[in-house]
């Protein structure tokens, strides 16, 4: 992302945007180092769902700051307002005919579901704001510097992590559980579980590997490339499958890439066997793990891992067009949940409604045909997959595209295991690629209004 280059000023006005920049980088570190943390007790507590993770606590009071103290700069920003109040109406409109089904064809009371219906609709508001947030943020920072301040972020949550699995003792974990909301038996630095840690790292590790390749000093390419060495490490140690089957969706989006920007015969068969090595090395470094998600042993995350999934497309064939409504699955989970799932202990628990949170669809596309019907499911699917579609086509226009692209993999990667509409790395991803594009292509309009304009004197 290239920065954008501020006019000559007074010394006090440079002063002043030196301030500004400063404090721009400090609010981002911040915001990026507490991505990796996915929940506290406070936030818990205030707004459960909506509101657990403490980044999006720092980006609402980002979002005050900026309006009281910098209003003015928004209007710079191009938001398509118009399209994203369209967007909203709509899925308003769709939500309250299938709140319809949700408060005549579920169990609770009408206050239960009205009240999940509005947290869950405020969350997803929220989520659109957030993007928009994160690309009004990023839209000055150049891309080497936001590589650099998300790399320095990444330290701290991986010392806690590499700290913690090298502490047989237990008393890294002490330390870091009242970081967590709960524990786990396995490592996972400041996250819940190891699954959300190994994420965050898939989403992380492609731009510090952008550092290792185009960092601007011989030195910041060697720590970088150290750190994705690192970064590698942990999330093999963290024996998570969620990133395993992420790191392999970057991969194969790597392979295509390489193999879009071929032309030549000789170049594509080349680019193809690369691709096919690469994804074949990485296939059998993981082969056993990948395997174990086909292991149904009682009582294993297996189950309810399936049983969720089952449960939420036999509902949603159910209610294929309008949905049950937002947040509504766990009160229909009890009536859909598959016999072999009651194996579970935790889905037995939500099945006779005594979770404590609520059920979860564990896929967010899952989700979206459940609770939103198919045609409002393939707009959203479609809006959260389009830019990674754009990347595909266009990598080649700007070295840093192909990195924010695997990120973007990376962040949208964890919605396959969770269904959480507010996680942000997959929202600052998309929004950094979507800038990326925006700038890419903004490049290459002024590169031929230019070679236009020459054309024209020549002539």
């Amino acid at each position: 992302m290239n920065a954008i280059e501020l006019p000559p000023s007074a010394a006090a006005e440079e002063l002043s945007q030196g301030e500004r920049h400063l404090s721009l980088n400090f609010l981002l570190f911040v915001l990026f180092t507490t991505l990796v943390v996915d929940s506290f007790g406070p936030g818990i507590e205030i707004l459960r769902e909506f509101g657990a993770r403490p980044v999006n606590f720092l980006l609402a009071a980002a979002v005050c700051a900026i309006c009281l103290l910098d209003f003015g700069k928004w209007r710079g920003v191009s938001l398509r307002l118009w399209r994203t109040l369209f967007i909203a109406c709509v899925l308003l409109c769709v939500s309250l005919l299938n709140l319809w089904i949700a408060l005549t064809r579920s169990g609770p009371d009408a206050a239960t579901v009205a009240s999940a219906w509005i947290r869950q609709f405020l969350m997803l508001a929220w989520g659109v704001t957030s993007y928009f947030t994160w690309k009004r943020l990023l839209s000055s920072v150049g891309e080497q510097s936001y590589a650099r301040l998300l790399a320095a972020s990444a330290v701290l949550p991986l010392l806690a992590f590499m700290l913690e699995y090298a502490d047989p003792s237990g008393v890294m974990k002490s330390i870091l559980d009242p970081f967590r909301v709960k524990g786990d038996l396995r490592p996972s630095g400041f996250s819940n579980e190891p699954s959300t840690y190994t994420a965050w790292v898939t989403f992380i590790w492609p731009i510090v590997l952008f550092i290792a390749a185009r960092g601007r000093t011989a030195r910041g390419r060697v720590l970088a490339a150290l750190l994705a060495i690192v970064l590698a490490v942990s999330a093999y140690l963290s024996n998570a499958r969620t990133g395993i089957v992420i790191f392999i969706l970057q991969v194969a989006f790597f392979g295509y890439t390489k193999l879009r920007q071929q032309h030549a015969f000789g170049g594509v068969i080349r680019a193809l066997i690369v691709a096919s090595l690469c994804l074949a090395v990485s296939l059998i470094v993981v082969w056993d793990r990948l395997m174990s998600l086909t292991d149904m042993s009682p009582n294993s995350s297996e189950v309810a891992r399936f049983g969720y999934t089952v449960a939420g497309f036999d509902l949603f064939l159910d209610y294929p067009w309008v949905g049950t409504g937002i947040g509504q699955f766990s009160y229909f989970f009890g009536q859909y949940v598959p016999a072999f799932a009651m194996g579970s202990a935790e889905v037995a628990s939500y099945a006779f409604g005594l979770g404590k949170y609520r059920a979860s669809t564990f896929n967010l596309f899952v989700r979206l045909l459940t609770e939103f019907g198919l045609p409002m499911a393939l707009l959203l699917g479609g809006v959260i997959l389009r830019p990674i579609v754009r990347a595909a086509r266009s990598v080649g226009s700007s070295p840093f595209l192909l990195y924010a692209a695997l990120s973007a993999i990376g962040g949208v990667g964890f919605w396959l295991s969770q269904d959480q509409y507010g996680y942000q790395p997959a929202i600052l991803s998309l929004a950094v690629l979507t800038l990326t594009l925006e700038r890419a292509r903004a490049q290459g309009d002024a590169v031929r209004v230019s070679t236009g304009s020459e054309q024209g004197c020549h002539t």
